[in-house]
């Protein structure tokens, strides 16, 4: 028993002393610092836009492709050909 209170006062001891003892601050020179650019921001934002144009321009290719085979089909149920 007096060995563990002996290591428990210890403990406390170490423990008082690391609070006591001063932390060293890093120094942070404000310069040095890189600060977000306006231009990254707005070279994500030109990205997704371009990405959302993408897009836009697969499914109007789409549509017109499907409304194309579309007057084909119609055509051809009919007794015309489109050729």
């Amino acid at each position: 028993m007096e060995k563990w209170a002996k290591k428990l006062n210890a403990q406390k001891e170490h423990i008082k002393e690391e609070v006591k003892a001063p932390v060293a601050e890093p120094i942070i020179d404000i310069a040095s610092v890189a600060l977000p650019s306006s231009s990254a921001a707005a070279d994500a934002g030109f990205s997704m836009l371009e990405k959302v144009n993408d897009i836009r321009t697969v499914y109007s290719r789409d549509a017109q492709t499907f409304r194309a085979r579309q007057t084909n089909f119609q055509l051809t149920v009919h007794g015309a050909t489109s050729q």
